[in-house]
């Protein structure tokens, strides 16, 4: 970093002149009054070092005064720290701040491995843990799990009707250990028990999904750790021979950037071509950020999502890309975050401070401005529609273990609401049973294996609420897939070189 130390951050000398007079306007302090806030004076020398690391403001013997103020300044009045932190960073820019651990944790999340069997819970049922999606790979994927499942009992335990944030952790535990999970599954005829040994399972922030017709969607969180160049890495270079993919939809959206060093070479992957990406400078140094073109093929078109929350490491990947003609942005104008910041490490938090101005190739900046979109899309907000649903007599109780038009008509109502894992068959079965039970627990109702009247009258009081709801219409991934299914009907621009 000691290229880096004429960046052009500035500590005021006014701060000297501030703490000096506060100090000698201050009365004295008993020494006693002081216990516990010398580690106070200390972090914000600390933090003081950090910031005049990257200035030139101060000579050696000035830094050594200001320390010195500042230890007695809190010494006489420890309430001053907080006034003393916000004056520092009020003078320096809007990126730069000091955080203390916890609020660090909470904002810059990282994707930290925990130990379980690697399946995410469907968060749409207000009662009962509902299999949503499985962890390729993972325990729970390799003993047969499916998504719809639903977890019936922990290690004997029943937790059919518990919240699922409440099973989660029964099932969580050390590595090496086994759980044992009964699940209800539709259509088995009873439940299926899996003993499943917990492993350490690595959340990543890159996911993706095959759209059918070419496409294939990737997602990207945030940018973080290794974890996430190796999973981008793999998805990108194998979806092409794996499924056929001729063109990509890169999803940005509410990504606030992350790592810049990790971006980088999630591009690098994407690249099939030496190019210069962007480049991060200080005013009077230039760091040039130059891919390898480590891709392994290019896709008829590529369209990147990106919207008013797609910040910082996430405009370099989008803003790149789209400058070389390599990609469409699709969706409303970025953030606009167009400078990079040191975190460094203090004792008791981590001191942000903001180092670079970042340039994509063609040399403007876009603090504050935002990348401008290709095809700008706004997402529409709408009154939720209830698909057609056949009649259903309410007057009569359906009973556990029937078949009928009936037993039907229920399951499209319960399927509406979205509490049927499994599709509508006509015959009330376990999974239908657990349904009602989960809806006639959300009201309030006595359990019972029949949808009784009053739990019928719920059901439709109910949907008739579901009708009147505003929900958000996704009309920039509409969009973008419209496009991206009219290039995937062309020919490669290239064959696939073999894997």
């Amino acid at each position: 970093m000691n290229g880096f130390k004429r960046a052009g951050l500035r500590l005021s000398a006014a701060l000297l002149a501030l703490i000096l007079c506060a100090a000698l306007c201050l009365p004295a302090f008993a020494a006693e009054d002081a216990a516990g806030e010398i580690d106070r004076a200390a972090e914000l020398m600390e933090i003081s070092d950090i910031l005049t690391y990257f200035s030139m403001d101060y000579q050696d013997s000035e830094i050594s005064m200001l320390h010195d103020m500042l230890a007695e300044m809190l010494r006489r009045d420890p309430a001053l720290y907080q006034e003393m932190i916000e004056y520092m960073f009020g003078k320096l820019d809007d990126y730069s701040r000091y955080l203390t651990n916890e609020e660090y944790d909470l904002l810059y999340p990282r994707g930290e491995p925990y130990v379980g069997v690697g399946m995410v819970a469907d968060t749409g049922y207000p009662f009962g843990l509902v299999v949503g999606s499985l962890i390729e790979g993972g325990p729970a994927a390799e003993a047969g799990l499916l998504p719809g499942d639903v977890v019936v009992r922990v290690d004997g335990s029943d937790v059919e009707f518990l919240p699922f944030y409440e099973t989660v952790p029964l099932i969580r535990g050390d590595d090496g250990t086994a759980v044992v999970l009964e699940v209800r599954r539709a259509g088995a005829g009873g439940l299926l028990s899996f003993k499943i040994e917990r492993r350490s399972i690595m959340v990543s922030n890159v996911s993706y999904q095959n759209m059918g017709g070419g496409v294939g969607l990737i997602t990207v969180s945030r940018f973080d750790s290794m974890a996430d160049i190796f999973d981008y890495t793999d998805i990108y270079n194998n979806i092409p021979y794996d499924d056929d993919i001729k063109s990509v939809i890169i999803d940005l959206r509410d990504n606030p950037g992350g790592d810049v060093a990790v971006m980088f070479n999630m591009l690098n992957q994407t690249l099939t071509d030496k190019m210069l990406l962007f480049t991060m400078t200080t005013g009077l140094e230039h760091g040039p950020y130059i891919t390898d073109g480590l891709g392994a093929w290019t896709p008829n078109e590529t369209i990147i999502l990106v919207n008013e929350n797609s910040a910082s490491a996430s405009e370099i990947f989008a803003g790149s890309l789209q400058t070389h003609g390599l990609a469409k942005l699709v969706g409303v104008k970025t953030r606009g975050k167009g400078r990079s910041q040191y975190h460094v490490p203090a004792a008791n938090g981590v001191v942000i401070v903001t180092v670079y101005d970042i340039l994509l190739p063609d040399g403007l900046p876009y603090d504050g401005v935002g990348i401008i979109l290709d095809v700008t899309v706004e997402q529409e907000v709408g009154v939720y529609g209830l698909p057609e649903l056949p009649p259903l007599d309410i007057a009569r109780e359906i009973k556990y273990g029937t078949s009928s038009v009936r037993v039907a008509a229920l399951q499209h109502r319960l399927a509406a609401l979205g509490i049927l894992p499994g599709g509508v068959g006509g015959r009330y079965d376990d999974t239908t049973r657990w349904s009602v039970n989960v809806l006639q627990k959300y009201c309030g109702l006595p359990i019972s294996e029949n949808a009784d009247t009053e739990t019928l009258e719920k059901l439709e009081e109910l949907l008739a609420e579901l009708s009147g709801e505003t929900v958000i219409y996704d009309r920039q991934l509409e969009a973008a897939l419209e496009m991206a299914y009219e290039a995937a009907a062309n020919p490669r621009p290239a064959p696939l070189s073999p894997r």
